[in-house]
């Protein structure tokens, strides 16, 4: 999925209002030791591993959720995302993106891809074509990470 953000999103212009450093009280960065009574391991893929905090409420921006997970990359918390089903939550969310965020840095409504980016984190809302929507909270240099050794394992086959 990060290939393709990638490379359907334009260089990003300006900075988001109020940048996240942050997900559902995990500061981006921190040890996954700090967490492991609180969360499940759901999936593992090399460095990156995939958990869930069953304590979590469902909702995000007025909208109930399908799935909260937390990324982990190296042990490190890089990513949290919300998973959402429908087109009235789209609109939901983006409208709760921009009260907290401002308007999206880069927005591809054909794609349904909208971002905000900061200096350090960013958001990103992508949607698939089932109204399936994806938004992940992220640091920008573990994600970058996890990306680049996810494509070099790639390479690697």
């Amino acid at each position: 999925m990060y290939a393709v953000l990638v490379a359907v999103l334009p260089a990003i212009a300006s900075a988001m209002d109020n940048e996240p450093s942050e997900f559902l009280g995990i500061q981006y960065g921190a040890s996954i030791d700090k967490y492991q009574g609180d969360l499940k391991q759901i999936a593992e893929d090399g460095d990156s591993s995939h958990y869930r905090r069953l304590t979590d409420r469902p909702f995000f921006g007025g909208v109930e959720v399908r799935r909260i997970s937390y990324q982990f990359y190296k042990g490190s918390f890089a990513s949290g995302m919300y998973v959402t089903v429908g087109a009235r939550d789209l609109k939901s969310i983006l409208a709760h993106l921009t009260s907290h965020y401002g308007e999206p840095n880069t927005t591809n409504p054909r794609h349904r891809i909208y971002a905000w980016e900061g200096e350090h984190s960013g958001v990103i809302v992508s949607c698939d074509i089932s109204t399936t929507c994806y938004t992940e909270f992220f640091d920008k240099a573990l994600r970058a990470q996890a990306a680049a050794a996810q494509g070099k394992d790639k390479d690697d086959d």
